[in-house]
């Protein structure tokens, strides 16, 4: 079973990723554009 977590812990750290980078994304492209 063991090798079933990984893909999870996987795509949950891409997730958390994704979600960090489009907050960057935003709050950058709010500070840039005025």
């Amino acid at each position: 079973m063991g090798f079933l977590i990984l893909p999870l812990v996987v795509l949950h750290f891409i997730y958390i990723c994704n979600q960090h980078n489009d907050a960057i994304f935003k709050e950058s492209a709010t500070h840039l554009i005025p």
